[in-house]
């Protein structure tokens, strides 16, 4: 029996041993829920002391302003916690958030999610101004409405996608896209309101993560033109049921419905909703003649910039150029701008140029016009080039269509563009199209000079032949005294009159 003694510890502990990780799960998942009371029922009732749960509701206590009991409290514990002096003492100070991020760095990977939630609730009520036991009792919605007001562009977006992602069950994405959506639509309409960058609009947009649809549904159910227009097309789209209050809603101001439009575009481009992106540019295309009949021709111009479908938007270039205010887009070109905006600026002036191209091929000015805005001296002097080659082809081989006014008005036009190319192409660092150029303006004004030559002598020899003409006709002439002894005859309208 004494032998067997030694075994029948193990026994006993054993099913202990087993069952306390499993126990310690049970907790964990109960904190991070949120449910710290029915954890500690759950600790309590098999007699377990969870260090876990003791930090938990130490970070409860400090976050809500009690730092002093939660320490007391830590340190009455049968292991208190290694404590961090300086955290303790800047809490005294009123500086509680290091002494919640060092009890959180002492807590198990197994309830971090709770650790994050109280990090997050603490800086959510300092940010709104809420005491932080509200915080955790209001509904997400109105918290994220909160942190994105009064502008959302001005917004802490770190925060707000800090607040989404530490709730442990998942959120009504559709609820949180009217929230975003309204303080949206607000922002355009509210006093100090701007165009939004499109760093900014990416980040508002991301914050309901792979349901961004569902922000590009709820923000176009604002615009009352594309509910109807899309329940003429094919009834109502689901997901974009209005409010009642939506119903009765008047039409938003041109400006603001263009940024609204521009917001669900990039809600959809993220979601990758390629037909909603179709059915947004549809009715685009039909509200631009709207805002022609309104002369608001500055909103064609940040379409262009912020939606960057140009082979469906590329009529909206020639609006701008058959009413003269190409000017407008132009201007962009000369402004200084950071790399994404500029990479952006690029696909813009690429797309004007070949609409340009395309439409407005004989308009040599605007299309240099273009090129210099936007920096493009190398294109440029491809396209000088192209010009000059076209205009020596036309040229032909004949020597008398060469030799002749029409031909050196040409080959002096080939030389200018061959000059003016291989200016650009040195500006663009086309080093060895810069040499080329240069030789094709050599041969052209080689001939050219042939040309000038030739026709300064065909010109002399005129000349020469003129002024020949007088002396072979003189006074020794035969029939110059006849001639002299005739009656000098002036012609007019009514007939021959003799003086």
């Amino acid at each position: 029996g004494a032998a067997n003694a030694p075994d029948r510890v193990p026994e006993q502990r054993g099913p202990q041993c087993e069952l306390l990780p499993f126990l310690e799960t049970a907790i964990s998942s109960l904190i991070n829920c949120d449910e710290t009371s029915w954890a500690g029922q759950l600790a309590s009732g098999f007699g377990f002391e969870s260090s876990d749960l003791r930090l938990a509701r130490a970070m409860e206590m400090v976050a809500s302003g009690h730092h002093r009991e939660a320490l007391s409290e830590l340190r009455a514990a049968p292991q208190p916690p290694p404590l961090d002096v300086a955290a303790a003492e800047a809490a005294e100070g009123g500086d509680v958030e290091r002494l919640l991020q060092s009890l959180s760095t002492q807590c198990s990977s197994r309830i971090s999610l709770y650790c994050r939630r109280r990090m997050v609730f603490f800086s959510v009520s300092r940010a709104i101004g809420m005491d932080y036991c509200e915080v955790s009792q209001v509904d997400i919605g109105e918290l994220l409405d909160r942190l994105l007001s009064p502008q959302p562009y001005v917004a802490d977006m770190v925060l707000c996608r800090s607040l989404l992602a530490c709730y442990p069950r998942p959120l009504n994405k559709a609820a949180l896209a009217q929230v975003l959506a309204s303080r949206f639509l607000r922002s355009t309409l509210g006093p100090g309101a701007r165009e939004w960058p499109e760093d900014k609009l990416d980040e508002f947009v991301s914050l309901l993560g792979s349901s961004q649809e569902q922000l590009g549904d709820a923000a176009l159910c604002r615009i009352p033109n594309f509910r109807q227009s899309s329940a003429a097309e094919d009834g109502k789209v689901f997901g974009m049921l209005p409010t009642p209050e939506e119903e009765g809603q008047e039409e938003l101001p041109f400006e603001c419905e263009v940024e609204v439009l521009i917001m669900a575009y990039h809600a959809y481009v993220q979601a990758c909703r390629e037909q909603s992106i179709g059915e947004l540019l549809r009715f685009l295309r039909d509200r631009v003649d709207l805002y022609l009949d309104r002369r608001r021709f500055p909103l064609l111009v940040r379409l262009l910039v912020a939606i960057p479908e140009y082979h469906a938007m590329e009529y909206m270039f020639g609006h701008l150029v058959h009413h003269g205010r190409l000017d407008l887009l132009l201007e962009l070109g000369r402004g200084k701008q950071d790399s994404c905006a500029a990479a952006r600026k690029t696909a813009l002036a690429v797309a004007l140029v070949r609409y340009l191209q395309d439409h407005f091929p004989r308009n040599l000015e605007l299309l240099v016009q273009v090129h210099l805005c936007f920096n493009m001296e190398a294109q440029l002097a491809c396209l000088l080039e192209h010009k000059a080659q076209k205009l020596v082809h036309g040229l032909g081989r004949k020597w008398e269509r060469i030799c002749s006014e029409s031909g050196e008005e040409q080959l002096i036009m080939c030389l200018s563009l061959y000059l003016q190319c291989s200016r650009f192409f040195l500006q663009g660092k086309r080093y060895q199209r810069h040499f080329i150029a240069n030789e094709c303006a050599a041969l052209i004004s080689l001939q050219l000079k042939a040309v000038q030559i030739h026709l300064a002598a065909s010109l002399q020899e005129q000349q020469n032949a003129k002024r020949e003409a007088p002396e072979e006709g003189g006074p020794d002439a035969p029939g110059a005294a006849a001639s002299a002894s005739l009656p000098e005859v002036s012609l007019g309208s009514g007939g021959a009159k003799a003086e």
